[in-house]
């Protein structure tokens, strides 16, 4: 337990010194414009701090119908979101949820207005900036992390230091793995636009429905001029 314990304390204390010279040599990278990457390559770019993630915003939007037929609807609706690039995310007698690229949603929106009566229309947006760039900040850290660890394991001779250092490494990897899946379900995020789409079908009077519909028409015609 003794030899662990100044094992692990030898190992924190070469990972500091490490650090120092890391920080010392590290410089911050100039401001880029990051639109050029696409956004796996972002997650996966070394080069990415936390100083050159541009702001990020996730659109989404929100519809409700009065359609004829709602089957008939959810099948155009499902075009639709293939048609924009996406796709349907979820789908039920009354509701749609379909996703389509975020430079599209606009579009998407008024392309959904044509298949019935619009009740309701919203576009939200969320500002995930902060949380995007400290994502970005931790895989970077970790990641030096890593390296340091990976630098100790190449000078490591006893077989307990390699195997606390490998134990570690395992750890860490996870940790990156982890942040990676983090980002690359945020970048979704804002890759894509979800619509939820309400649908309520419109009802038919029957016979006698029919009836009063055409004397209230009538009754309009005589008082109301337009």
């Amino acid at each position: 337990m003794k030899n662990a314990a100044t094992l692990t304390l030898i190992l924190l204390a070469s990972i500091y010194l490490l650090a120092c010279n890391t920080t010392r040599k590290a410089a911050p990278g100039p401001y880029r414009n990051l639109m050029q990457f696409n956004d796996y390559q972002l997650i996966n770019d070394d080069e990415v701090t936390p100083d050159t993630v541009m702001r990020k915003v996730v659109y989404r939007g929100e519809m409700s119908l009065t359609v004829k037929n709602r089957e008939q609807t959810g099948a155009s609706l499902a075009r639709l979101a293939q048609q924009y690039h996406g796709y349907v995310q979820h789908s039920s007698l009354d509701q749609y949820v379909i996703r389509v690229e975020s430079t599209h949603l606009a579009a998407a929106m008024d392309s959904i207005a044509y298949l019935g009566r619009v009740t309701h229309r919203a576009t939200h947006a969320d500002d995930i900036t902060d949380g995007y760039r400290d994502d970005v900040a931790r895989l970077q850290q970790t990641r030096q992390v890593r390296d340091r660890y990976l630098a100790l394991l190449e000078r490591a001779e006893k077989v307990e230091e390699i195997l606390l250092i490998e134990k570690e490494l395992e750890r860490i990897n996870r940790e990156i793995e982890s942040l990676q899946d983090k980002l690359a379900r945020m970048d979704d995020q804002l890759r894509l636009s979800p619509i939820t789409v309400d649908l309520q079908e419109q009802v038919k009077p029957g016979v006698i429905g029919y009836v009063f519909v055409g004397l209230y028409r009538g009754i309009e015609w005589l008082f109301v001029r337009r």
